[in-house]
């Protein structure tokens, strides 16, 4: 039918139990809400990407961001209050927070580098990112509070995909070594 759809799949008994696109022409990077209800994803219609929650019991629908900036990565916070996601605002690729109580938008990494795939600590004060502010894509945790950046990798063939384990120990990533993504787990760096 020439559209794209989100879907949650059965790994019990291999069934489809949710397939819908909500009338974007394209929809892609889901990620769940912490409650398993609802989800947050980029949904694409004219050629333009925006941040949008789906409750999947209710099959409601909220736009949260609604502006000509290409918006991806999103993802919910481990307590459920804030999305991070990346936008071309400043004509690179930085990292926002929309609150969710009053769908206030922030800026958390807007500079002259590409800032990619943000994921949350559990303890909902420390995201993780990518970033080629070294030329060569690499891990950057970032506090939310004061906006304190560390680096956690440093490595020439590039590291993306970061995400948290859920108990914030470890980092699990992926990156490229001999002509192949691997995937790579990591102690997480004691925070400044």
């Amino acid at each position: 039918s020439g559209k794209y759809y989100i879907y949650i799949y059965n790994i019990e008994d291999s069934s489809i139990e949710y397939k819908e696109n909500w009338s974007c022409d394209f929809v892609s990077s889901p990620s769940w809400f912490p409650d398993s209800e609802n989800i947050v994803f980029v949904g694409t219609k004219n050629g333009i990407s925006d941040i949008y929650v789906a409750n999947l019991k209710t099959k409601e629908i909220k736009q949260l961001t609604n502006d000509r900036y290409d918006d991806d990565y999103p993802v919910c916070s481990f307590d459920g209050k804030t999305i991070a996601y990346v936008s071309e605002k400043n004509r690179h690729r930085g990292i926002y927070l929309i609150n969710l109580d009053d769908n206030n938008i922030s800026s958390l990494v807007t500079d002259n580098f590409e800032n990619i795939s943000p994921s949350w600590n559990p303890d909902n004060k420390h995201i993780i990112f990518s970033s080629d502010r070294n030329e060569k894509y690499n891990l950057y945790i970032i506090d939310i509070t004061n906006k304190d950046v560390m680096q956690v990798t440093d490595v020439r063939i590039g590291v993306l995909s970061p995400k948290f384990s859920f108990d914030g120990k470890r980092i699990i990533f992926s990156s490229f070594e001999n002509g192949c993504s691997n995937i790579y787990v990591m102690n997480t760096p004691q925070f400044r």
